[in-house]
């Protein structure tokens, strides 16, 4: 029997071992590492599907439970997008409780991404809608920042 396995198959089940990982683990200060793993599972958190139209960028993110549109921040910069806030467990009001799992995400986040191609901030909406939030960007050449209003629908 020819076995022909790629010995990288198993990394395909290890979503946050990705390049910016890679990067930040070769660039690591390790005298000085006490807490370098702590956000392994967080380099692609809040998970982010971009895609592109003949006008504009459209990018949505899974951010469930979040309450005002002061829970995230939404810039835009030239190609790069960059999301930040903090996503509270809904655990943390409740007295004389013993958590016995946990695996949703919580936290403060701050994600950037780079857009396929150049946007114009001045454009751009962002909608956050049952858990997710939805922004679309014109595709334009413009360098100035924009930070943008979430709009919260219940």
């Amino acid at each position: 029997m020819d076995d022909k396995r790629n010995p990288f198959e198993i990394f395909k089940h290890f979503p946050q071992l990705d390049e910016k990982f890679l990067r930040d683990l070769a660039g690591m200060d390790w005298d000085n590492s006490s807490g370098a793993f702590k956000n392994m599972g967080r380099s692609n958190w809040p998970p982010v599907d971009i895609v592109e139209t003949f006008n504009e960028i459209i990018v949505t993110v899974d951010i469930p439970g979040l309450k005002r549109g002061d829970d995230v921040t939404v810039q835009v910069r030239g190609n790069e997008l960059t999301l930040a806030g903090e996503k509270v467990t809904d655990t943390g009001n409740l007295p004389n409780i013993k958590v016995h799992g946990q695996e949703r995400q919580h936290g403060k986040f701050s994600r950037t991404v780079s857009l396929p191609a150049p946007v114009d901030g001045k454009y751009a909406r962002a909608a956050y809608r049952q858990g997710v939030l939805e922004i679309k960007i014109t595709k334009l050449s413009d360098g100035q920042a924009e930070t943008l209003k979430v709009n919260f629908y219940d």
